[in-house]
């Protein structure tokens, strides 16, 4: 399906003060693209559009705002998300960066079915966020059933990975918690090798340059 856009859309971008907003914010002005960014934050630097404007002239609008876990509802808050879309003009397309839960974008879809919802994952290091976002590993679109002939184009007007791949809504948010978790248990796993390096009173960066060197973990592993 092709999208009714200008040779440049226009785009949107809700949160675009954050760490993963202000790379979209940048990467779209820097190429002479008309961008405008919405966020409750005043931060120096960064011009705030207005609601009329974002949804007058967007043609497809980023939402990343954030989806913090409540530690005593044991569960993550998606109100920022909700909000967010509930300000939405009917017909645009909204690429959700956000967070979510598997089953989120579709749950979404049907609360919103004025909108059309695609779920694109980011997986930026604070210290590298600028170059993980401009040549990123991989690049991965998530589609509704009412989003998914848009998909393919979506995927084009975003930073080409090494990877890129268009998949269902639910699998795309799944591959998001999948690299989440797996980071905290490297995390685990590098400290108790830390310490078991000083118990032992041995050298951990031998011991870490010793392990990585095999074809099947890689140096990416106790970065």
């Amino acid at each position: 399906m092709r999208l009714n856009w200008k040779d440049k859309p226009e785009i949107g971008v809700v949160g675009h003060t954050g760490m993963v907003g202000t790379q979209l914010f940048n990467y779209y002005k820097s190429r002479g693209f008309k961008v405008f960014g919405y966020s409750r934050s005043k931060k120096n630097g960064f011009p705030r559009a207005s609601w009329e404007e974002i949804n007058g002239e967007a043609d497809i609008i980023f939402v990343c705002v954030p989806t913090p876990y409540d530690f005593k509802k044991r569960n993550s808050d998606f109100l920022a998300v909700e909000s967010v879309l509930g300000q939405i003009k009917e017909g645009k397309i909204v690429v959700i960066k956000s967070t979510i839960w598997p089953g989120t974008t579709d749950r979404l879809q049907k609360k919103f079915s004025h909108l059309t919802l695609i779920f694109n994952p980011e997986f930026l290091s604070r210290k590298t966020a600028r170059k993980d976002f401009e040549n990123p590993d991989r690049q991965i679109v998530g589609f509704t059933n009412k989003s998914r002939g848009f998909a393919q184009e979506v995927l084009l007007l975003l930073p080409r990975g090494k990877k890129n791949m268009v998949m269902k809504a639910a699998e795309a948010e799944l591959v998001k918690y999948a690299h989440n978790v797996y980071g905290v248990l490297r995390i685990i796993w590098a400290n108790q090798l830390y310490d078991i390096s000083e118990k032992l009173n041995i050298d951990y960066e031998k011991v870490k340059e010793g392990f990585v060197a095999s074809e099947f973990i890689g140096p990416g592993m106790l970065r």
